[in-house]
């Protein structure tokens, strides 16, 4: 490549034109609306029943709670609010209309204050979500004795196998995108559930972190104008992640799992491999990003956390019975400190940026090649060393991806060469789906499940045959077979459906008896009054 050609390069990645707009959990570092006035009564009936899942979440939020008295953290139930949205026949199609004044009683009655309502669209635009996520907000000054934040931690919805998230959102891989290799198999000491709780950990992370923008984007309050505009957002959005999942790890092995950092730390590489160039052609879908638009949303450099999780694991390895002493809050500091020793710096960046546009746009590594030996001769030190952690980006990745996944003899000398990428399927995730017979049948059984329990039909007996058939589901998706999984997904997909009609229905018949009743003893009312004898 010619020195003219190499230097337009490095012009058009300069910092303004390749800063990323926001990585971080939905991390918001701003103020409510202050005052704990109860919230108006909105004629909704809020039901105290959820299910197995929702329990053991509420159970991780009380343990968090217990050893970190500054922050409240309130682990969101997607079961509550679907279970509610059934009781009052919400609509499905209008979801975030009707969850919205669910979602200022859920946040009044767990933590007792009253936020703006855009905060509260926030949540239910999370709950809406299929995975993991976080929302932080800083609460008033005035609440001296008490927390100093509220955390929304979002986890995985339930009605989804650990592996299904995994190869989704952590190894991001889509058949659509990456043909048969999404389907390979993983090796089999892959831990899918680990990384599941692992994903609630890592959000549970961004609780705690001080989570105030820098400066730069201070005055437009995240806006993507203001992120473009500043290096010190992206590294500042990087060093969160890495923070994370710095957290993440030492909280996974506070509770006695201490070799887990280096399985995540591939599954991360292994990611990057798929998604970085992914992200990189996605970026028609962000236009106000201009050509680099959707790093930000994947691994490209934000998510590039395989160093910090091996200098986590190497630091477990070392302080182990520390580590199991120390209260959840107490793992922040050196959470902290490891992310300020391992984050990348703007070289790193500068390679990985390089690397997903030479390694998958071209195809080739003739760039790099170039760029690395133009840097060498003209005593460019940061472009030297943006290429050289390309190149070990590569080494790192295709390591990464032969302990992960059970490749065959052909992907073996550099996997990452042979994985395909369907550039024109982007934006085409199959969402799940259900039929109308699979509603009908979940109906008739919770209806038959329900009498048999309460000797008739009850709003509470639905509910609680509704709340074991989903938990029995969620079971039998982990542990049945993979042929077996899509059939248990559209089920889980159906219960919800199936509750709602079974309780309009059995609203309807009462509100029906009730009009008959009255209309019979009208009826009587009129039978026992003499008629008026006319003059």
């Amino acid at each position: 490549m010619t020195k003219g050609i190499l230097s337009k390069k490095f012009k058009k990645y300069s910092w303004r034109n390749f800063a990323a707009t926001l990585g971080l959990a939905a991390a918001l570092s701003v103020a409510p609306e202050t005052g704990t006035a109860a919230v108006a009564s909105s004629g909704l009936t809020i039901s105290n029943s959820e299910t197995y899942h929702t329990r053991q979440m509420d159970a991780l939020a009380a343990r968090i709670n217990r050893e970190s008295p500054d922050v409240k953290v309130v682990v969101v139930s997607r079961d509550w609010f679907w279970m509610n949205m059934a009781q009052n026949n919400g609509n499905i199609t209008n979801a975030r209309k009707e969850m919205l004044p669910l979602a200022e009683r859920y946040v009044h009655d767990k933590i007792g204050i009253r936020l703006s309502q855009r905060y509260y669209m926030d949540i239910v635009n999370l709950v809406l979500l299929e995975a993991n996520n976080s929302l932080v907000v800083n609460l008033p000054d005035d609440k001296k004795d008490g927390p100093k934040k509220a955390c929304f931690v979002l986890p995985p919805t339930p009605d989804a196998d650990s592996e299904y998230f995994l190869r989704k959102y952590t190894l991001n891989l889509f058949p659509d995108i990456h043909g048969s290799f999404a389907k390979s198999a993983l090796q089999p000491d892959i831990r899918p559930e680990i990384h599941n709780k692992f994903n609630v950990y890592h959000e549970l992370g961004h609780c705690f972190q001080d989570n105030s923008a820098p400066a730069a984007s201070a005055k437009a309050e995240n806006t993507p104008e203001a992120i473009v505009s500043s290096p010190e957002i992206i590294m500042w959005r990087h060093k969160k992640e890495v923070e994370a999942e710095i957290f993440g790890a030492l909280l996974l092995a506070h509770d006695g799992i201490t070799n887990f950092a280096e399985e995540r730390a591939n599954a991360r590489l292994s990611g990057e491999s798929t998604a970085g160039p992914v992200s990189y052609r996605s970026r028609s879908r962000f236009p106000y990003m201009g050509e680099l638009a959707s790093l930000h949303q994947h691994f490209g450099y934000i998510y590039t956390l395989h160093g910090p999780l091996r200098a986590a694991q190497e630091y477990i390895n070392h302080h182990r019975d520390k580590i199991a002493g120390m209260s959840v809050s107490q793992l922040v500091a050196p959470s902290s400190r490891l992310a300020e020793k391992t984050a990348l710096d703007e070289n790193a960046i500068m390679g990985a940026l390089f690397l997903w546009e030479t390694l998958y746009d071209q195809n080739n590594l003739e760039v790099l090649y170039d760029m690395r030996r133009e840097a060498s001769r003209d005593g460019q030190v940061s472009s030297q060393r943006a290429a050289d952690f390309a190149f070990q980006l590569i080494k790192d990745m295709n390591k990464a991806l032969k302990k992960i996944f059970v490749l065959p003899k052909e992907m073996d000398e550099n996997p990452i060469d042979h994985i395909p990428f369907d550039f024109t399927k982007m934006g085409t995730a199959q969402a799940t789906t259900y039929s109308m017979d699979d509603v009908l049948a979940i109906r008739d059984l919770l209806k038959k499940r329900a009498m048999m329990a309460a000797g008739g039909l009850t709003k509470q007996s639905l509910i609680h045959a509704y709340e074991a058939y989903k938990d029995g589901l969620r079971m039998d998706l982990e542990n049945d077979p993979a042929s077996e999984k899509p059939g248990l997904q559209n089920k889980l997909n159906a219960a919800y459906e199936a509750l709602r009609l079974d309780l309009h229905e059995l609203a309807w018949e009462k509100e029906a008896a009730e009009m008959q009743r009255q209309a019979e003893e009208h009826a009587a009312k009129q039978r026992k009054t003499p008629e008026p004898v006319l003059p």
